[in-house]
Formats: C-alpha cells, sequence, structure tokens
C-alpha cells in the first residue's frame, strides 16, 4: 500500500489527529536532539535571557530548558498548544503567509526548532526558513533526513540531502554548526541569521 504523500493536507487538522494519538511524538529526555540543544544554548555570547520554541510539540524539551536555565523567559509558537505547559504561545502554521507573518512579529535572543522543518511540503520550506531568521539573533535547529510514515501517511514531506539542506540555510544565515549524527538520520545546526542589526531586534 502506498503512502499518502502528495496529497494536499491541512497541517493543523493532521496534527490534531496525530497528537491525540498518545504513542505520537513520544520523547525522552536522553534524546540525541534534546541533548544538543541544551549543550547549545549554553555556548550563546552574552547568556540566554529569553527563547521561543517553534513547534514545541508534547513540550519535553522545554521542561528540560526551564530546569537547564532558571530564569529564562520561554514562549513558544505552534499550530495548537499540544504541551499546555504555562508560557506565552502564539498559534502558528509554518506552511501558510498569515503563519508566517504571526512567527516574524515575536522576538527572542534564540529561536530553537526541533525535528520540524522537514513536515514542510518542500514547496513552503524556503519561506519558513526565511521566517525562522526574523524573531531572533541565534538559531538551534535540528532537521529529520529520515522517513517518517504514521497511518500511511508521509509525515517528513521534504527529504533533502544534508549538501542541499546546507545551500538552503547559508543563504538566511551563517552556520556555526552543521553536523549530520545519528547514521544520517538527523541534522543539528546552530545559526546566526543574516539579518544585519538594524533589521533584527531581539531584545
Amino acid at each position: 500500500m502506498g503512502t499518502k504523500s502528495d496529497t494536499v493536507v491541512d497541517y493543523r487538522t493532521l496534527y490534531r489527529m496525530m497528537f491525540a494519538d498518545p504513542s505520537y511524538s513520544v520523547h525522552t529526555y536522553d534524546e540525541k536532539q534534546y541533548k544538543f540543544v541544551l549543550r547549545t544554548l549554553g555556548r550563546i555570547p552574552d547568556g540566554l535571557v529569553s527563547l521561543l520554541d517553534v513547534c514545541s510539540g508534547r513540550g519535553v524539551m522545554l521542561d528540560m530548558i526551564a530546569a537547564r536555565f532558571p530564569g529564562v523567559g520561554i514562549q513558544t509558537a505552534d499550530l495548537c498548544n499540544f504541551h499546555g505547559r504555562p508560557y506565552p504561545f502564539t498559534e502558528v502554521d509554518l506552511a501558510t503567509p498569515e503563519g508566517r507573518v504571526r512567527l516574524r512579529s515575536l522576538r527572542a535572543d534564540v529561536l530553537t526548532c526541533i525535528g520540524s522543518l522537514e513536515h514542510l511540503d518542500e514547496s513552503v520550506v524556503e519561506d519558513a526558513v526565511l521566517a525562522l531568521t526574523e524573531p531572533a539573533g541565534w538559531i538551534v535547529m535540528t532537521i529529520g533526513l529520515h522517513s517518517d510514515i504514521r497511518h500511511g501517511i508521509q509525515l517528513h514531506k521534504t527529504r533533502k540531502t544534508p549538501e542541499l539542506w546546507s545551500t538552503l540555510l547559508d543563504k538566511y544565515m551563517v552556520m556555526d554548526t552543521f553536523d549530520v549524527t545519528d547514521g544520517g538520520n538527523l541534522l543539528f545546526v546552530l545559526a546566526e541569521s543574516r539579518k544585519g542589526p538594524d533589521e533584527l531586534d531581539v531584545r
């Protein structure tokens, strides 16, 4: 049986269905991507005052950040508030122009986006990457390079090679870290936005 990869999908409806499944997006504190984020946040120059997490999912990483960096101002953005934590929340659909406008209006020192870009259709990925450079000067991301099929649906709509991801990200970010890990299944990124100081207000 084939997968439903070419159908235009309403992301909010799709991921409400996915998150209603208690086995979906269940992560543990020991996962590599979370350890990478915590290590990387500790390297941010001038310390970490405010953080915007985009596509927060069930919120495991939010708990880890709050525990490691007490006092940091956390805000979140996603299709829906799937995590229920008491942080300021903005509804953002990276696949739509309206959602990207909402994202661009937010501000923080650092933006994190973990395992999310690969879920977008390739036709909107570049617009989403550009929008991710607007709220913060520093960007910490992980990108899945593998397939992820649930209920017959290919959730990882964009399956670029690391080289193609590098070419795209380099247009809008200055790479500090660009590592392929986990047997070629994960990409870890720390970058600075290419926006100049007159265009970027992170405080």
